[in-house]
């Protein structure tokens, strides 16, 4: 089957929105065993990223899911001291200086070994409040956070 594009020369109907993006922006580990691709993600001029199992690809770090940055349910929410947020912190900074936006995800990255240890989330009102305190971290400055624009 054969497709036919008609184009007219002179006719401006506008500018064409970029749809493309990406799932997860360059590691911010092991950079020494040549994993340093920043010039050539920055280079890709994606439009958004989507920080969807970040930590898998980043071995060892506590990185972008809720139960990382916020290890222990029974932890008071309110207090900032209870968040690890330092990593994210570098890795959404590394897609900003890269002029990606950022997509968000508020959850946990996939299990794939013989036990699930992140498959009890708190009751939903303190879910709540810690995922608040994340977005508030990185959109209104909480807790020594940043101002990033993230829809």
């Amino acid at each position: 089957m054969k497709t036919t594009i008609q184009v007219f020369s002179g006719e401006r109907i506008g500018r064409i929105k970029k749809v493309n993006g990406g799932n997860l922006a360059p590691v911010i580990v092991n950079e020494k065993a040549g994993w340093n691709i920043r010039k050539e993600f920055g280079e890709l001029h994606l439009p958004i990223t989507r920080l969807h199992d970040a930590p898998l690809e980043n071995a060892g770090t506590r990185l972008v899911d809720v139960p990382l940055i916020f290890a222990n349910f029974h932890a008071d929410p309110d207090d900032p001291r209870n968040y690890y947020f330092k990593q994210t912190d570098d890795y959404l900074k590394n897609c900003i200086e890269l002029g990606t936006a950022i997509y968000y995800r508020l959850g946990t990255s996939i299990e794939h070994g013989i036990h699930k240890y992140f498959l009890d989330p708190p009751e939903p009102c303190k879910w709540i409040e810690i995922v608040s305190h994340i977005i508030r971290h990185y959109t209104v400055g909480w807790a020594d956070g940043f101002r990033f624009d993230i829809r």
